[in-house]
This record gives structure tokens, sequence and C-alpha cells, in this order.
């Protein structure tokens, strides 16, 4: 189910559920665009369970509390937490969304995001290197930080590429070395 906004409605959630539980149908669902994670139930996960949720995804972005105001992200890292590991005992694998580059990003900040997942039971961190596009928050954002509006052309290297000009507060070789050794680490960690 790709619906970015699919459990907005938590009533609409079981209700889904419920529907698909009386017609006694045997399904299987993913959500590899993210649901909204910190706002899920635990009677929620257990009814996208039953009926045969095998995979969510969730968006973390950043866990630093800073980057998570400017973007204007009310994100609840401690509910999301929560989810992440209940959706985990019940059987779910979870992947999540993570950004790292923001402007002005310290590497103080990007640390609060690799520990987030490090410590969470996400199964699949699917990070991305933040890329501003014209005529977004993040491009006024990204223009407080001094950079030029010709070097944010949609286009100018892919989601994980490094080279998103120095966006943060190190250089582009640092980030690049900060993200590779966070994923390491949280790749590396068995629980």
């Amino acid at each position: 189910i790709v619906d970015d906004i699919f459990n907005f409605d938590g009533a609409r959630v079981q209700a889904i559920c419920h529907a698909i539980e009386a017609r006694g149908l045997d399904l299987a669902f993913a959500f590899p665009n993210g649901v909204r994670g910190d706002r899920l139930t635990h009677d929620e996960l257990r009814a996208l369970r039953r009926v045969g949720t095998y995979s969510i995804t969730v968006a973390l972005e950043s866990a630093a509390p800073r980057i998570q105001r400017r973007m204007g992200r009310r994100v609840n890292l401690a509910k999301l937490a929560e989810n992440v590991r209940h959706a985990s005992e019940l059987g779910m694998t979870v992947s999540c969304f993570v950004m790292f580059g923001y402007p002005g990003e310290t590497e103080e900040e990007l640390r609060l995001t690799v520990d987030w997942i490090r410590d969470s039971f996400v199964d699949f961190p699917r990070h991305s290197i933040v890329s501003p596009f014209p005529g977004t928050r993040l491009a006024e954002h990204a223009r407080e930080q001094g950079l030029e509006p010709t070097q944010m052309e949609p286009g100018r290297g892919g989601y994980d590429a490094f080279s998103n000009r120095g966006l943060g507060a190190m250089p582009a070789g640092q980030l690049e070395r900060l993200v590779r050794e966070g994923l390491d680490e949280i790749l590396g960690e068995p629980r």
C-alpha cells in the first residue's frame, strides 16, 4: 500500500482491517512508502498484522530536535520507538527513512539520528542525503546557509549521493565518513 496518510484516521485503519477479516481474505501487505509511525496504536498494529501486514516503513528523517523543528516535523520519538519495537515483536519487518546533511546539521545532530536507529528495532534504515529542491522550505534553509540557487537544481546527484554541496555544518567528506560509519555501526549491531 502506497499511501503515506493511510493511518491518519485510526478508525479507518480498524474498519479496513475488520472488513478484510470479515471477508476471510488471505492477503499480504507492505507499506514501503511509509506510515506515520508515531500515530499508530498497538491495537492498529495488531489489526494490521492479523490481516497480513508483514512490512512497514516509518519516517524518522532526523532525531535531532532542532532539525525536526526546522523542518516543521513533529515526530514523537518515544512513541515512534515504542511502535517500531511493537511492530518488530509482532513479526513485521520495519524500515525507516532517515536523512543526513540537513542545512546546518552538526556532527552531534547526525549522531542523534544514528543512535536512535541503532537503539531501535528498525531492521532496515533507508537513508538519503538531503537534496533541496527550489521552492521548498529546505531550499530556504539552504539559502540561509549560503547555498546558491543554481546548486539546488533537481537531478544533481541522487538521494544517496554525498554531493549535497556541504549543506551541513561539516565538509562533504566528513558527512560521508560519519554516515558510512554510522550505517556500519547500525547494520553491524546484532540484536
